[in-house]
């Protein structure tokens, strides 16, 4: 009960999230696309895709001169998200290479 009510809280109040993220946001989106995305969000009905950078195992904590870093494995990253953008990726670079 109390996630519904978090959940519809939320809902209502996404209008004004949205405004006051705008300045923000740089997308060609309008802006009932990005609020019907949103409310599908809210509502557990969305079926978008997500991918998270870095990946898990993809990176180190470490600790320099500066501060606190994160040492990324940049090609690692690079393939996930191609691979995440273009889900034929592979088939795609084997068929390339197959041309040759």
């Amino acid at each position: 009960m109390k996630e519904q009510a978090v959940g519809m809280h939320t809902l209502v109040n996404f209008p004004k999230i949205l405004g006051m993220a705008d300045p923000y946001i740089d997308t060609n989106m309008s802006k009932k696309k990005i609020f019907q995305i949103g409310e599908g969000i809210f509502r557990g009905k969305s079926e978008m895709q997500t991918l998270r950078i870095p990946l898990e195992d993809s990176y180190e904590h470490k600790r320099v001169a500066a501060g606190a870093v994160l040492s990324i494995d940049f090609e690692k990253n690079k393939q996930a998200l191609q691979e995440f953008l273009s889900p034929n990726f592979n088939e795609e670079i084997e068929e390339e290479a197959g041309e040759q």
